[in-house]
């Protein structure tokens, strides 16, 4: 657990931004921490690691390329999400990050009517 939370905190913080391993190792234990717990605790692990992502690409303050790598991977969240949507739980995680993601988008590349 130490491990995962270094790993989480290097990808926040963006303590290694040439280093895209650092992102990848923490989305590996992401998903190794997800497979040996039951499927509720799987959903939470798979949201947070989502909102960590989403937190990243959105903090001005971390390198551009590092926010955009992240950006890259947000989708192994979600799909861990929509793989368990038959879980209410799940269901409702992958809802509300898939509409954060939308909204993200939108401030960033508004729709002109």
């Amino acid at each position: 657990m130490d491990h995962q939370f270094n790993l989480e905190h290097c990808v926040r913080r963006a303590i290694y931004p040439d280093n895209p391993g650092i992102l990848t190792a923490y989305l590996s234990a992401a998903e190794d921490a997800a497979a040996d717990v039951s499927c509720s605790n799987a959903c939470k692990i798979h949201a947070r690691t989502f909102d960590l992502l989403l937190t990243t690409v959105c903090d001005p303050l971390l390198p551009t390329t590092w926010r955009w790598l992240c950006l890259d991977y947000m989708y192994k969240p979600l799909c861990a999400l929509q793989a368990l949507a038959s879980h209410a739980e799940a269901a409702a995680a992958l809802r509300t990050r898939t509409y954060h993601l939308q909204m993200l988008s939108e401030i960033n590349h508004p729709s002109s009517f």
